[in-house]
């Protein structure tokens, strides 16, 4: 574990955050991205956070629900708090590579 442990920290680099407009926040992870957003959007370094992902949980589908990974984003930061106005939805991409194309294409 120790060896781990020490090419993981060698691995992860992290920037001091700075005040954005935007934050874009790529599905596969409603639950733990989305509580990074907020955690974000309450600590002052965004305005506007911005949801992508056209992808239906496949639980989600044993259910009968037809949500985007993108609005389960929405839904669980509305619930912690973020206003919808300072949400954005991209209901496109299914993976990171799709995901970061449509984003490029939408800062150019």
């Amino acid at each position: 574990n120790n060896i781990l442990r020490i090419f993981s920290n060698f691995l992860i680099c992290e920037d001091p955050l700075k005040k954005s407009t935007y934050t874009f926040v790529l599905s596969g992870g409603p639950w733990d991205r989305g509580n990074e957003a907020v955690r974000v959007f309450n600590e002052g370094f965004t305005d506007t956070i911005i949801c992508t992902g056209e992808n239906i949980p496949h639980d989600f589908k044993a259910l009968g629900l037809e949500l985007f990974e993108s609005e389960i984003t929405e839904k669980n930061m509305l619930n912690h708090g973020v206003p919808k106005n300072n949400i954005l939805l991209i209901k496109k991409g299914t993976s990171t590579r799709e995901e970061s194309d449509i984003i490029l294409e939408l800062c150019k």
